[in-house]
């Protein structure tokens, strides 16, 4: 039986079973989930500079919607990740 290092094991951020009361979707893409996802393109991307991305990622999210911060994780990773489609997905 092979065993998987922890560090190279795919991570999901915590999330509520519901949205509780005065709380918004917008706290689903927190540091959390950013962390997460950030680990788990290093997983599969070696060369993924996983802290600058989280640092980049984090900066002034704090006021956005959840829309905003999804088009806010998407321009972070366009800026990223390498430039050209097929050598992102290599």
């Amino acid at each position: 039986m092979k065993t998987i290092d922890a560090s190279r094991r795919l991570r999901l951020p915590s999330a509520p079973r519901s949205i509780q009361k005065g709380s918004t979707l917008k706290t689903l893409l927190d540091e959390d989930a950013i962390e997460c996802l950030a680990h788990n393109i290093g997983v599969v991307h070696e060369a993924f500079r996983k802290r600058a991305f989280v640092g980049s990622a984090m900066k002034d999210l704090k006021p956005l919607s959840i829309m905003e911060r999804g088009d806010h994780l998407a321009r972070m990773l366009r800026e990223h990740l390498p430039a050209r489609y097929d050598q992102a997905l290599d």
